[in-house]
């Protein structure tokens, strides 16, 4: 028998002192499960919120991955903006333009896919958090682009690359 059980034994005088005994286990026992329902639900809810917090760590980290993978590309999208947009672009064969323009327009889903999106047009207003002045000049609306030199990027809500441009004063 145990200590607790030795202390419950009943005899017909101590009827009264069984009850106070019984009572006091009783009470400690619910005392005993309420610490352990609260502990239990303390801990059940800390798992709850790692495993949140653990969840959107990854999604960040993936996105970050993905971000500088197609941030690679940057240079190779730009080269396609030298080309087609430069005098030598136009003169090349017709078949053979539409051909890297193409590339260049699948290369741009498969950004936009992954959240990419392009952005830096002549005629925008100019956003100090969107686009980097590199150059002034007279004669259009100010504070609108006047030409881009570079496109910039975002990946989702992000500034990846701000846009190079030149400004009306």
């Amino acid at each position: 028998m145990t200590k607790e059980q030795d202390d419950i034994i009943y005899e017909e005088d101590e009827g009264a002192e069984l009850i106070k005994k019984l009572r006091a286990r009783l009470k400690t026992c619910e005392q005993e499960k309420k610490e352990y329902l609260d502990g239990w639900q303390r801990l059940k809810a800390d798992n709850t919120n790692k495993a949140k917090t653990e969840a959107e760590v990854h999604k960040r980290l993936t996105q970050r991955a993905v971000s500088n993978v197609l941030e690679s590309f940057l240079p190779s999208l730009d080269s396609f903006d030298l080309a087609l947009e430069g005098e030598m672009g136009k003169g090349v064969d017709a078949t053979w333009r539409q051909g890297i323009e193409h590339i260049y327009a699948q290369l741009r889903e498969i950004l936009q896919s992954h959240g990419f999106t392009q952005f830096g047009e002549v005629g925008d207003t100019f956003d100090p958090t969107l686009h980097e002045a590199v150059g002034k000049e007279e004669g259009g609306e100010a504070h609108t682009i006047a030409s881009v030199q570079r496109k910039g990027y975002m990946h989702h809500t992000a500034v990846v690359r701000p846009a190079h441009v030149i400004i009306f004063e």
